[in-house]
C-alpha cells in the first residue's frame, strides 16, 4: 500500500502558469482521501509554497532542495541541514559586487539585495517565475550583515543571470568557479542559466527519506526525528 507520495512543483505539478490540472488535483485529493501523505518537495523556500496548492490536504513541505522540512501549514522546523555559515557569508559576498541576481533561503524565505531587485526583470526566467521572486522575496540593505547581525544560517543560495550583448550569461564561470571551489557544497541547475548550492550531501531524496522513517503521518505527531 502507498503511504506516501512526494510531488515537485516547478515543472512537475505546476503548469507554466502557476495552476494545477484539474486531473492532477483530482488525484491528488483522493490519494489524501485514502489516507496517502502528500509532501511538496521543492527547491522553493517555504514562503514560496504557491497558494494554489494549498487544499490538497500535506502536511509537510520538504523545501530548498531538501535544506529544510517543515510542517504545512503551521511552518514548524521539523528539519534543517545549512550551509557552513562562514561559506555562505563568503559566496554572497563575492556575489554582491558581480552581476548576478543571488537568493539567500534563510528562515524558509529568500532574502536578496535591495540594490539588485531590479534585476530581477532582466533575468532569464519565465514571467510567472519573476512575478513569484519580486512578491516572495525579503529585499535587504545588506544581506551579509543582516545574518550576522541576526545569528541565522542560510539553507541554500541561488543564483540567476542576465545577458550581455552577446548573449552571454554575465559572470556564469565567475560563480561557477567560486562554487566549485568549495568541497563542502553541492551544485546543481534548477532551470535555465540558474546555479543552486546547498551542503554537501543535502538533497530532496536524503530529506524524503527522513520523513519517511518516522511513519508518523498525522498531525499530532509529526516531527519526532
Amino acid at each position: 500500500m502507498i503511504k506516501l507520495v512526494a510531488f515537485d512543483l516547478d515543472g512537475t505539478l505546476l503548469q507554466p502558469d502557476g495552476s494545477i490540472s484539474e486531473e492532477d488535483k483530482q488525484a491528488l485529493k483522493e490519494a489524501a482521501a485514502k489516507g496517502v501523505e502528500l509532501v511538496v518537495s521543492t527547491g522553493r523556500p517555504y514562503a514560496g509554497v504557491p497558494k494554489v496548492v494549498e487544499d490538497l490536504g500535506f502536511h509537510y513541505a520538504i523545501t530548498t532542495n531538501g535544506a529544510a522540512v517543515y510542517t504545512y501549514p503551521g511552518k514548524e522546523l521539523v528539519y534543517e541541514n545549512c550551509l557552513d555559515r562562514e561559506i555562505a557569508l563568503t559566496m554572497i559576498s563575492t556575489m554582491r559586487d558581480l552581476s548576478v541576481y543571488p537568493d539567500s533561503f534563510v528562515d524558509g524565505n529568500g532574502w536578496g539585495y535591495e540594490e539588485k531587485k531590479a534585476m530581477i526583470d532582466n533575468l532569464e526566467l519565465p514571467l510567472g517565475i519573476r512575478t513569484y521572486m519580486k512578491k516572495t522575496r525579503l529585499f535587504k540593505e545588506d544581506v551579509v550583515k543582516t545574518i550576522v547581525d541576526e545569528d541565522k544560517n542560510v539553507q541554500k543560495i541561488t543564483v540567476d543571470f542576465i545577458l550581455d550583448e552577446e548573449g552571454n550569461p554575465k559572470d556564469y564561470e565567475k560563480v561557477k568557479q567560486l562554487f566549485l571551489d568549495c568541497p563542502l557544497v553541492d551544485m546543481v541547475s534548477g532551470g535555465v542559466l540558474n546555479l543552486e548550492v546547498t551542503k554537501k550531501g543535502v538533497n530532496k531524496g536524503v530529506a524524503l527519506q527522513m520523513l519517511a522513517k518516522t511513519g508518523n503521518w498525522n498531525r499530532r505527531n509529526y516531527g519526532n526525528w
